[in-house]
């Protein structure tokens, strides 16, 4: 898997664990978020690398800082991404 589709793998599973931690359906974010039901599950599998607009209305809508969605990128998980 090359590293723009493991970016957005590690970012798509962040915003599905949050968003069903929180007891949301991809079409209540995406209502919240102003954005298609079809873009959030792309988003989700990694198919749709989000912009920084994309990625502050879903941390609102999910109610969470934008830094939130990133927490899976450690330096660990960067270095197995871009790494050697």
């Amino acid at each position: 898997m090359d590293a723009t589709t493991r970016c957005r793998k590690v970012f798509g599973d962040r915003l599905r664990e949050l968003r069903r931690k929180r007891g949301k359906t991809q079409a209540a974010i995406s209502e919240l978020a102003g954005l298609h039901r079809h873009y959030i599950s792309d988003i989700e599998r990694g198919a749709h690398n989000p912009c920084l607009e994309t990625i502050a209305k879903l941390a609102w809508a999910l109610r969470v800082s934008p830094s939130e969605l990133f927490r899976d990128f450690t330096v660990a998980e960067l270095d197995s991404i871009f790494g050697d």
